[in-house]
Parts: structure tokens; sequence; C-alpha cells
């Protein structure tokens, strides 16, 4: 008995120890990629599901870690925000400040993000309020709006979807007419780049015509496990297929960002934060 005893405080005491680290440490993943469309170089920072997390005062170490790459471009792709029935706006508010004196910061609607404007009086600020705080801050709010970088060739769009594609209970159906109601056309002339905060969709964006999508909202599946990848969605869905990484489908990409913080299930297994770093280089057109 005393040695179950011990194999129970070695295991419970070696997994509390990881998720402590993983709950308060972050990584660096960089990816590059290519294409014909781009004018010239661009590096852009991924940030997803920050949840009101805080690196260091301030967010200083996550700020210091982006400082450290100098991107073109931050792409915030959701759920920055921990929206519940109270909840604070500083964390993300002194972030954008921060980070936009130094880049353009391009902000994508989460789930967390669109509860204000499903359920207007809820909550203590509206959907509005919500927006214009953010663009005070600096923030350029892509809610299902586009914006052009002339200068790389690159077409941004935030994509803000139904609730229902977010339901925990039921699962729809997304296909590209769906994401074109929202967000409009895209361009196959420029470089078109998508915000897409739910990933389990990336069908329907390559089909609406996205060459890159940048999504987040899985949490790496809270625990990852070698070969497996991640063990769970916010569905409670076990082992979900895009729960971090980058995926293909024919010549268009998906990068799913791991996140750097925690809601529904408040743990990280294996699992640190991520910011992610993507390089994208022109290429000649064959």
């Amino acid at each position: 008995m005393e040695f179950l005893y011990f194999i129970l405080s070695l295991f419970t005491g070696f997994f509390g120890t990881v998720i402590l680290s993983d709950m308060n440490h972050f990584r660096v993943t960089h990816y590059r990629l290519e294409s014909h469309k781009l004018k010239k170089h661009i590096r852009v920072i991924v940030l997803a599901d920050l949840h009101d997390k805080e690196y260091g005062k301030g967010n200083a170490k996550l700020i210091q870690a982006i400082d450290a790459r100098h991107p073109d471009a931050i792409v915030m792709a959701g759920d920055m925000l921990n929206v519940k029935f109270t909840f604070s706006f500083q964390t993300i508010l002194d972030l954008v400040t921060e980070l936009s004196m130094r880049y353009p910061v391009y902000y994508g609607m989460g789930n967390h993000e669109q509860r204000l404007y499903y359920s207007p009086g809820k909550y203590q600020v509206t959907y509005e309020e919500m927006k214009k705080r953010l663009q005070d801050a600096g923030a350029i709010l892509l809610d299902n709006e586009s914006v052009v970088l002339n200068d790389y060739g690159i077409r941004i769009t935030g994509l803000s979807i139904d609730k229902k594609f977010y339901d925990k209970k039921a699962k729809y159906t997304m296909n590209k007419a769906d994401v074109a109601s929202c967000a409009g056309a895209a361009n196959p002339d420029e470089y078109q780049l998508l915000i897409a905060h739910n990933p389990e969709y990336f069908k329907a964006y390559t089909s609406w015509g996205a060459d890159l999508t940048l999504a987040g909202h899985l949490h790496g599946g809270v625990m990852r496990l070698p070969v497996i990848g991640g063990v769970i969605s916010p569905r409670w869905q076990l082992f979900p297929r895009f729960s971090g990484g980058i995926y293909s489908e024919e010549y268009k990409k998906m990068v799913v960002s791991c996140g750097l913080g925690t809601h529904t299930i408040p743990v990280r297994v294996f699992n640190p934060g991520e910011v992610v770093c993507i390089d994208i280089r022109p290429t000649k057109k064959e």
C-alpha cells in the first residue's frame, strides 16, 4: 500500500509540475510559406486565445518575444478576451496599446468576443463598446471586413461566423456560401489571408478562396501527445483533427495556434502556450 501511495505521489507531482509549467510558459513556433501572389516577404506573428492571461506584468515576456522576431504585422486570431458575466478589458487593451505603437495589429473575432454581440444586455459592455475600446487602443478590427496591404499583395479578412458554428451539442456544416455571406467574396488576384477563429471548417475556408487561414480555438487540444496531437476540443470531442499546427488542402494552408490561455478546460498538459511566427516569401509564378 505504501508503494502505491508513493507511485501516486510521484504521478501527481509530475503532472502537477507539467501543468504548472505549461500554464505559465509559452514557446515560439516558426513556419515558412511561399506564394507567387506576394510582392515581397512578410513576417506575421499570430496570437490567439489569450483569455486575459498575462506572461509577466503587462505581458512583458510576451511583448519581448514578439519584439525579438521583428514582425511586419501582428494578427490576433480571436478569444483574446475571457468574456464571463463580469470581465476586464485591461489585459488586452494594455497589450494592444503596447504592440500597436510598434506594429499594425489586425484583430479577428472569436466566440468570446462574439458573445457580446449575441447576448446584448447580458454583460457590462456592448459589442460596439468593445470594438471602440479596442480600436481606440490601436487595433485594426476585422469584423467580417477586409484590409489590403498593397505593398505585400496581401488581403487580410477577419471572419465572424454565426454562433451555431460554435455549438457544443450540434455539429453544423459550413460551405463557401456561408463564408461569403459573412465576409464577402475573396480576391483571387491577391494573397488571401483569412482570420477564422474556429479551424474545424478548413475546407469551407479554402473553397471560399483563403490561401492561408489563421485559427485557434482548440487550445492545442488541452493535452498533447506524441504523434496523436491534441486530446480534446471545447466541444468535448476526442482527438480533434485540427488541434494545432499546419495543415494543407492542396496548395492552400491553415496554421492553427495552440493558444496562450485557457477557458473551458483550465489546464494545459505537454502543451505550453504558443506564439506563432510565419514568414511568407514571394516566388515566381510557374
